[in-house]
């Protein structure tokens, strides 16, 4: 089985948010299961971004900065980037009326891997919520 994640998850694996506690068991019921988490390669640029900026602004300190870009790292997350998920993305942001392309990357990738989307905050990429790939963490807290 296969997902793909958004970045609002990514960061609630590693650091304390109100959707934490169901992001972690979500992770370990894939991480039991041998779930291939997926995402497009730009994550790695997102996730290091929050962090630091969550560094320079002092709402962790360096040392928490390192162990939480550590703890990404070991996650094995599979990064995608390839012309076919740029393609889809790029018709996908216009078909949906986005403003971004980042955001129809995420579902473009679970298209053409015939998986879900899950992410921590279900609106936070401008999807139509009634997506059927899309699944928001909080709605399946009591299925895990």
């Amino acid at each position: 089985m296969k997902v793909c994640v958004e970045s609002s998850l990514v960061l609630s694996w590693i650091l304390p948010t109100p959707e934490s506690p169901a992001a972690s068991i979500l992770y370990q019921k894939w991480e039991r299961e041998g779930v291939q988490v997926l995402a497009p390669s730009f994550l790695t640029e997102e996730v290091m971004s929050i962090l630091r900026a969550q560094v320079f602004r002092g709402r962790l300190t360096p040392e928490e900065g390192d162990k939480a870009f550590s703890l990404f790292l070991s996650m094995g997350l599979e990064l995608y980037d390839t012309p076919e998920l740029w393609a889809r993305a790029w018709e996908l942001s216009g078909e949906l009326n986005l403003p971004q392309v980042s955001s129809a990357a995420y579902l473009a990738l679970a298209e053409i891997s015939g998986c879900e989307l899950w992410m921590a905050d279900k609106r936070s990429l401008g999807i139509p919520t009634e997506n059927p790939r899309v699944r928001w963490v909080g709605e399946v807290f009591s299925e895990v």
